[in-house]
């Protein structure tokens, strides 16, 4: 998970990287609007974007304008950071769908209190390996394997998603794959892109697939670093190098 800071002014921005990395979050820098959706469109992991108000070509609104009306990132929360003679653009803000607005000049522990706000009750990707391996009374090893057979799967599905596809289906995946990702999401506790799979025929098309791919893109991302890395075989001791066969008859022979 990662915060997407947008801000013009380079020292207001690193000033709000060095506090939200000491709590722990990951984040990522943009100087406009403009700059913040190709941020977005490279990086799905973003589930936050902290933005400044007012920027070069393109601005807080703006850009919040621009978040609203892409299927894959309405959902994604916004904080606008304002001055308090900008109370309209709060306004406007709230109009469409930002809830969260922080007044400038930002104190440490308003900002972090924001972004745990914002941030309260988003579900994670996947659950903790932990907590699956005991649910379901797995060891690492088979616990790796299965996840191993998920994240082909998801590989799989993303393929299908990139490729030509049928207009007028709304996933554009092959038949029965939705209910095999249903199922291996229910198994491992990708409880996010279960609850996608089970309203996505609510959805047009044209919203279902953008959402749908970034959230594969999260759970493979995610499932990739839940896998156990392969251990590296430790090599035995040394034995002492012996002489070439021919060598050592030499030395005979000289004897």
């Amino acid at each position: 998970m990662s915060i997407l800071i947008v801000e013009d002014n380079p020292v207001s921005a690193k000033v709000l990287e060095v506090n939200l990395r000491n709590e722990g979050y990951k984040t990522l820098c943009a100087a406009n609007g403009k700059e913040a959706l190709e941020v977005l469109e490279a990086h799905p992991e973003v589930q936050l974007i902290l933005s400044d108000v007012m920027m070069p070509e393109m601005d807080g609104m703006e850009l919040l304008r621009a978040v609203r009306g892409r299927p894959e990132w309405r959902d994604t929360p916004v904080i606008l950071c304002t001055a308090l003679a900008d109370a309209e653009s709060v306004k406007k803000a709230v109009r469409w769908g930002c809830r969260h607005y922080l007044v400038k000049p930002i104190k440490r522990a308003q900002l972090i209190r924001k972004v745990k706000e914002a941030l309260e009750g988003q579900k994670p990707v996947l659950k903790d390996k932990s907590h699956i391996l005991t649910t379901l009374s797995l060891d690492e090893e088979d616990y790796d394997k299965i996840a191993s057979a998920f994240l082909e799967l998801v590989n799989r599905a993303l393929s299908s998603l990139e490729g030509p596809h049928d207009p007028d289906d709304t996933l554009g995946l092959p038949p029965g794959m939705d209910v095999q990702l249903m199922e291996a999401a229910e198994t491992l506790g990708a409880e996010r892109l279960q609850h996608l799979l089970e309203s996505i025929d609510r959805k047009t098309p044209k919203e279902a697939r953008p959402l749908l791919h970034r959230e594969l893109t999260l759970l493979k991302n995610a499932l990739q670093k839940s896998v156990s890395p392969p251990q590296e075989e430790v090599p035995g001791p040394e034995s002492p190098q012996q002489p070439p066969q021919k060598e050592k008859a030499k030395a005979q022979t000289a004897a």
